[in-house]
């Protein structure tokens, strides 16, 4: 029998386990090691699991792993003879039991999800059971007819990417508990299906806000494949919905569809004065994803009535956020319409807008280095606002080219300039290279 020096040093792998791993990967091959050996220091690792501490515990756990069917019966008859307190222990013996990837390990597994009271441990046996693969699911799939634990195995399932499951996820979207519902559409959403696309649009109707959520981030994923008027038009109704989580996804969705049609039903609740600062910021990103030229507009709109309509929903953070899109394009077919806009924006509202969001303006102007940005950002140096003048000067460095400094310097030898943009070019030249 082998014999070896039990080590207790911490992350140390005393010398039978070592043995016990070298006889299990030559198994399969010609190695003429004795099985009793196995059976031996197998017997001999469970027993030091009691009194192991984390780290020797990890070690042991990760050398028994590769056994096999050589682990079952021991690791079985440990599991039931442990106290119920030493779920930490019943953890590692099922992280071993799911890398076995035997069917009586299944079993095994199965009965530990149905029978625990421990959160940790039923959650360990269901990913121990979707680790095996594939071969798991039938198992799995009995498992669902226990509701007590239906939820488990759902998400234990939603870490499964064989098609073979969708079915199984399927037969649950309609189950009594909400939890349960959203978890099985969730784990639709990554299997690119019909029928997971047909069971995500029917959830955006379910009476529970979290399912309807969930649907709406899933369909979400399905962009290319769902970018139909209906869908526009149900997502649109839930942009009023009474629940802003589930009104804010919608948003997002539509943001991700970024068809012309996802604009439209965007710019409703954009030019209410009614929606909420947090449904609004996500209708904002929406539009700065989907990011065509009316898309734009609309954004642009949007800061237009900021200072013509003001509004306690308006605030410099949401118009601020209207800024950052616009001038977050990288289209260079997109980035001079851009720049277009922010300027007319600038230019209309002047002193009627904040001082903060003069300065998201010229730093978005300067973001999007564009020519046609020169003027309107040299204007800007004359702001009775320092703070104005100084994001202007950070904006000018940010345009291609030395024609800005350039720009500067041909103003500063004018002498019929005038006063406040001649302190305003000294300032600048003076703070260029610093």
């Amino acid at each position: 029998m082998v014999q070896g020096n039990q080590s207790n040093a911490s992350g140390s792998i005393p010398e039978p386990l070592r043995a016990l791993h070298n006889h299990l990967q030559q198994r399969e091959g010609v190695s003429q090691a004795d099985p009793a050996d196995a059976v031996a220091v197998m017997q001999w690792a469970l027993r030091t699991l009691d009194t192991a501490d984390f780290g020797e515990r990890w070690d042991i756990a990760k050398l028994l792993s590769p056994c096999g069917a050589v682990a079952i019966a021991p690791i079985l008859d440990r599991l039931q003879r442990l106290d119920d307190d030493d779920w930490e222990l019943q953890w590692y013996l099922i992280r071993v039991l799911g890398d076995c990837r035997h069917p009586n390990a299944m079993t095994a597994l199965a009965h530990q999800l149905q029978t625990t009271d421990h959160p940790d441990i039923a959650q360990a046996a269901a990913i121990a059971l979707a680790n095996m693969g594939p071969p798991a699911i039938p198992v799995l799939a009995q498992l669902l007819e226990v509701p007590e634990i239906r939820l488990r195995v759902v998400q234990a399932l939603a870490q499964l990417s064989d098609a073979a499951v969708i079915p199984v996820l399927q037969a649950v979207v309609n189950d009594p508990t909400p939890a349960v519902r959203a978890a099985a559409l969730e784990a639709l959403a990554q299997h690119r299906d019909d029928g997971s696309v047909t069971a995500l649009v029917q959830g955006l109707a379910d009476h529970h806000a979290e399912v309807r959520r969930t649907a709406a981030s899933g369909l979400g994923r399905f962009a290319p494949m769902v970018a139909s008027a209906d869908l526009v038009n149900t997502l649109e109704v839930l942009l009023t919905d009474v629940n802003l989580d589930v009104a804010g996804q919608a948003a997002i969705t539509l943001g991700r569809l970024g068809t012309e049609d996802a604009v439209v039903a965007l710019t409703q609740p954009l030019r209410s004065p009614h929606t909420p600062a947090p449904l609004l910021t996500h209708v904002i990103h929406a539009l700065g994803w989907i990011a065509t030229p009316t898309a734009l507009q609309q954004l642009a709109e949007f800061l237009h009535m900021a200072w013509q309509e003001p509004h306690r929903h308006r605030t410099d953070t949401v118009c601020g956020e209207a800024i950052a899109m616009v001038s977050q394009i990288t289209d260079t077919s997109l980035t001079s319409t851009a720049a277009t806009l922010l300027i007319q924006v600038l230019q209309e509202g002047g002193d009627r807008l904040s001082p903060i969001l003069r300065q998201r303006l010229a730093l978005g102007l300067g973001r999007l280095q564009e020519a046609i940005a020169l003027d309107p950002l040299v204007q800007l140096l004359t702001d009775t606002h320092a703070g104005v003048q100084l994001h202007a000067i950070a904006a000018l460095k940010l345009l291609p080219g030395p024609t800005a400094y350039d720009h500067l310097q041909d103003l500063a030898q004018q002498a019929d300039l005038d006063p406040d943009l001649a302190q305003g070019v000294a300032i600048a030249l003076r703070e260029w290279h610093r």
